[in-house]
């Protein structure tokens, strides 16, 4: 999960390089790490989750982003942020 984390939350530094390397094609951009790009399925369920403005926090979108890119069900007490983001599942398995 913090890989998952963190390769999401360093997306934004990818997709730059990669729009650097598009638009100068012959020019180095000096990232030495394998970068996911514009495809990268829970950057763009984040972008999605963003523009619909769900008053849910940026830490809370960027989880449920990487939750709903696997397909996967959520385990949080914060079911009340949660439930405002469409198709995804959550569950509270401690109350």
């Amino acid at each position: 999960m913090v890989s998952v984390l963190f390769d999401f939350i360093g997306s934004r530094k990818c997709e730059e390089e990669t729009r650097a390397q598009q638009n100068h094609p012959g020019k180095q951009t000096g990232g030495s790490r394998r970068c996911s790009g514009p495809g990268h399925p829970p950057a763009e369920h984040y972008r999605r989750l963003r523009s619909a403005r769900l008053n849910v926090g940026a830490f809370d979108l960027k989880i449920a982003a990487i939750t709903l890119a696997n397909e996967a069900t959520l385990l949080s007490r914060n079911l009340k942020d949660f439930k405002r983001v469409p198709g995804l599942s959550v569950e509270n398995w401690l109350d």
